[in-house]
């Protein structure tokens, strides 16, 4: 017979080797002169007896089983980022406050952006827009937004999109001056901040559509680019050059969308000293309409003006708190002065 032998040894269930320990160091990507730039942070993983690691970031974004990541955040600010480690004898974790700078510290971006959206429109002055000659010493044409361009409003969001609200119409420059269709624009911008120069907006080519992005008016310049003049919180003076003018200089002034106070009201209405204003006749303005505050068109719901007698009637308001009804030649009686609509 055969004689099987064998030798047992009793089993103890404790964990062996040494206990991991969890470390890191981190480091970010340098800032960039182009604005927003991505917030890179380099990751250094230190962690001693270890084989297994887990990473959270502390942006929501997905946990990181990668020894050393490299990891871009969203947005500026503080971020509790842990690291674990897990070793033969048991995980260890640590957490440190990783603080992560982005475009907003740059003061230009910030006040453009507001780290959010900034929504910017014409300003009421009534130099809001320029012609200079190259060396700027030359004023070519000097005035105000026209109706159509007032309500215009320019977004620029902290993660570089930007948005172009037309509100109805755009003045285009290309169609003969005049309220046209909104136009197309560029998806993003950004911001050229180098250090001793004034910032520059540069806009990208449009996604879509003909022609070339804008701010301000449509006129077409150099490299899509505007070089910031001057600014404030709350204001904003941007130069380009028209492209193929040989120089000649296009001044706009913009303002923040705000609630507008009584004193920004008259400015508009005014010009800063006298403005002349009409009924607006494109074909669906509606420049006259009758009701109630609760339903504005309940009795009349606008319709184009009596060619004869409406187009051609001039309202100037002044500063001095006047104004002046020019009707040259003939006033439209409504419906409560006889004889009623004529």
């Amino acid at each position: 017979g055969l004689l099987l032998l064998t030798q047992c040894k009793k089993s103890t269930n404790e964990l062996s080797g040494t206990a991991s320990t969890a470390g890191f160091n981190f480091a970010q990507d340098p800032a960039s002169d182009t604005l927003p730039y991505p917030n890179v942070v380099r990751f250094e993983n230190t962690s001693s007896e270890a084989f297994l690691y887990q990473w959270n970031f502390g942006d929501n974004t997905s946990l990181s089983s990668e020894k050393n990541p490299v990891h871009t955040f969203g947005t500026g600010g503080s971020y509790n980022v842990t690291l674990t480690s897990v070793g033969t004898n048991g995980n260890n974790s640590i957490t440190k406050v990783v603080a992560v700078t982005d475009a907003c510290s740059n003061a230009f971006f910030q006040t453009l952006t507001s780290c959010s959206t900034g929504e910017w429109t014409w300003s009421s002055d009534g130099d809001a827009i320029r012609v200079l000659s190259p060396d700027g010493t030359q004023v070519y044409f000097s005035g105000s937004a026209s109706g159509c361009q007032a309500d215009d409003i320019y977004k620029f969001s902290s993660n570089g999109t930007f948005v172009y609200d037309a509100n109805g119409q755009t003045f285009d420059v290309q169609a003969g001056y005049s309220c046209q269709a909104p136009k197309p624009n560029a998806p993003t911008f950004k911001v050229v901040a180098a250090s001793g120069q004034a910032p520059k907006i540069i806009l990208a080519p449009l996604e879509t559509g003909s022609g070339r992005p804008f701010i301000g008016t449509t006129d077409i310049v150099d490299e899509n680019t505007y070089k910031v003049q001057d600014y404030t919180a709350n204001t904003m003076t941007l130069r380009s050059t028209i492209e193929g003018s040989g120089g000649v200089i296009l001044e706009i002034k913009l303002k923040k969308v705000v609630a507008l106070t009584l004193a920004d009201i008259k400015n508009l209405l005014t010009g800063g000293s006298s403005k002349s204003w009409k009924l607006d006749p494109t074909p669906g303005a509606n420049a006259i309409i009758v009701g109630t505050e609760a339903n504005p068109s309940q009795y009349f719901g606008g319709g184009p003006l009596d060619a004869v007698c409406q187009s051609d009637d001039i309202y100037t308001f002044t500063s001095a708190d006047i104004i002046n009804y020019n009707a040259n030649g003939a006033t439209f009686n409504g419906g409560n002065v006889a004889p009623n609509y004529n």
